[in-house]
């Protein structure tokens, strides 16, 4: 019973005929004595039972409650076919088994007055039929009917689950990265195009001419005006392939930005033939002579002089007037040369000239044996004194007022020699000392000579500086140098 409609009527030949059931249910409670089945208790009509079996005894049961006059309606589904009676009506007989049973569904007919006739009794040996613990109308449709193959549920059902909404998460997600990626996409190239369109190289001057040999810049800003964003990211391509040396026309290229977005601006550049306005190299020597000898010419000072044109044959003496009378007084002088190109470039440079009260016996080169560092250069520096030695009638041998010291640069760089010799010019400047130069590009040498008067050597020596040509000698050894006499000054 548990599961199934109570108002089935089921009897052995699946027909509903009222009558009393003819085998005993045995001892069936059907439900909690005093549940609630949703209308007040009715009598039951339980009817006679078949022969042979006791009678339960007739329980009168209070009258049905009022209930609306409707009238049956045919059975929708699988109701089986209606039946006159309603629940009084029972199966006559022995029960089919379950599987066997054909559903017969007795229609309730409510009525709208009491009931007056007599309850109905069932006989059913011990059975009692109590009071379902379902309310019996739970189970009746719109039309009246029992839904008797519905199982019906019990207890409180969850709600269903959102799966509508467990779907569209993932989907959600998917839109708005979607969106994200889409305006990251749209800023990128308006900010793209905005670079590449906001930058704007104008050319100062799109072709620029230089005479050979002078520089070439490598700043942006010498060519041109850059204005937007990336002004300042922008850089020159091909200009350290021209040679600033040699005539011709060349081709630069301004580029700002990177990649496909750079903005790319083409200049010239044309070297023209510098004009010779360069003087010829003019290479001096100091000059000793005796007081009254002949007055020397402008090539007994002269080493070397080059021109490009190698036409340095005009070498003069600006004031020979005063070299004469130079000669006649012991001293020392400085004698002005100059050397003229054929294009009339001029080179002029004072020459030191030593004229001797008494006739040179020997000349004396102390080397002072040190090769000391050249402060901010990749050099390093020795020093040698240079001095001559004249008769004397009265002591014999000795110091003749004439000595020139020679520092000597040797260069491990090349780019530091020509740094300091520059153009070759025949005086020059370096390492606080002014005086003739003499080049030695083969070996990176640079030779510098300077005067060395008597005061000077007189503060070198504490006093006074030795006369005899015996005492100079020890002087320079005990200071550490190598004197050696010299045969061809």
């Amino acid at each position: 019973m548990n599961g199934q409609n109570p108002n089935q009527n089921v009897n052995n030949n699946g027909t509903n005929n009222g009558g009393g059931l003819g085998t005993s249910l045995g001892p069936i409670n059907l439900g909690n004595p005093g549940a609630n089945l949703g209308v007040p208790p009715a009598s039951v009509n339980q009817g006679p039972m078949a022969a042979g079996m006791p009678s339960a005894p007739n329980t009168p049961a209070p009258a049905a409650a009022p209930m609306p006059n409707n009238a049956p309606v045919p059975n929708q589904g699988q109701m089986g076919t209606p039946v006159a009676g309603g629940m009084a009506n029972m199966a006559q007989g022995a029960a089919a088994p379950a599987s066997q049973a054909t559903p017969d569904i007795s229609v309730i007919t409510p009525s709208n007055a009491p009931a007056t006739s007599a309850p109905s009794q069932m006989t059913s040996g011990a059975v009692n039929l109590g009071t379902v613990g379902t309310d019996p109308m739970e189970n009746v449709n719109v039309n009246g009917f029992v839904e008797a193959n519905k199982k019906q549920d019990v207890g409180t059902t969850p709600p269903p689950k959102d799966n509508k909404a467990k779907m569209n998460k993932p989907a959600f997600i998917v839109l708005i990265v979607g969106l994200i990626a889409l305006v990251a996409f749209g800023v990128y190239k308006v900010l793209n195009m905005s670079n590449k369109s906001n930058i704007t190289i104008t050319l100062k001057n799109p072709t620029i001419t230089l005479q050979a040999g002078e520089a070439i810049s490598t700043d942006v800003a010498y060519y041109a005006n850059v204005e937007g964003t990336q002004a300042t990211n922008c850089n020159i391509e091909n200009i350290n392939n021209i040679d600033a040396s040699k005539p011709g026309t060349y081709t630069y290229q301004i580029v700002c930005g990177s990649g496909k977005d750079s903005v790319k601006k083409q200049g010239t550049i044309v070297i023209t033939e510098a004009p010779d306005v360069a003087g010829p190299v003019l290479a001096l020597k100091p000059l000793y002579k005796i007081v009254g000898e002949s007055t020397p010419v402008a090539s007994d000072f002269v080493t070397s002089c080059k021109d490009e044109n190698q036409d340095c044959t005009n070498v003069t003496i600006n004031n020979e007037a005063d070299l004469a009378t130079s000669m006649q007084t012991a001293g020392t002088y400085e004698i002005e040369i100059s050397a003229t190109d054929s294009k009339g470039n001029t080179t002029t440079a004072k020459a030191p000239l030593y004229v001797l009260a008494n006739s040179i016996l020997l000349r004396y080169n102390c080397l002072d044996n040190k090769n000391d560092p050249v402060d901010g250069y990749n050099a390093t520096k020795s020093s040698s004194d240079y001095y001559v030695v004249v008769r004397s009638n009265e002591a014999g041998p000795v110091f003749g007022n004439a000595a020139r010291r020679t520092n000597t640069y040797v260069f491990a760089s090349e780019e530091d020699y020509n740094k300091v010799v520059g153009n070759h010019q025949p005086i020059i400047t370096f390492d606080n000392t002014t005086g003739l130069a003499e080049y030695d590009d083969a070996n990176l040498t640079l030779k510098i000579s300077i005067d060395l008067p008597i005061s000077v050597l007189n503060t070198e020596a504490g006093g006074t500086f030795p006369t005899s040509a015996g005492e100079v000698n020890t002087y320079y050894t005990t200071k550490g140098y190598t004197c050696n006499p010299v045969v061809n000054p």
